[in-house]
């Protein structure tokens, strides 16, 4: 698990993956496919380690892998770092 929250994080709060920048931007809603249940997605903003582009990706409140590229250069089970942190801190 890479983090897990309690409640949503505030607008603009960065969460640092192998050095890869997530910003929070907003929490949508979301009505589970399997039991039909609403529930909130955080929605982050973060850029492509391969072309520097743009993408969002969204998660649950328990966070347990994250989207590492655009689109584009999207290759599952290829790292991108040899290491895992995870730090958190405002924007300023």
């Amino acid at each position: 698990m890479i983090h897990e929250f309690n409640m949503p994080p505030r607008p603009g709060m960065i969460l640092m993956y192998d050095g890869q920048a997530y910003e929070f931007k907003r929490v949508e809603f979301y009505t589970r496919k399997s039991n039909g249940r609403e529930t909130m997605l955080l929605v982050w903003d973060s850029r492509c380690p391969e072309c520097g582009a743009s993408f969002q990706t969204a998660t649950p409140f328990k966070i347990r892998s994250l989207t590492r590229r655009c689109e584009k250069h999207r290759a599952r089970g290829k790292r991108i770092a040899p290491k895992k942190t995870v730090t958190q801190r405002r924007k300023k």
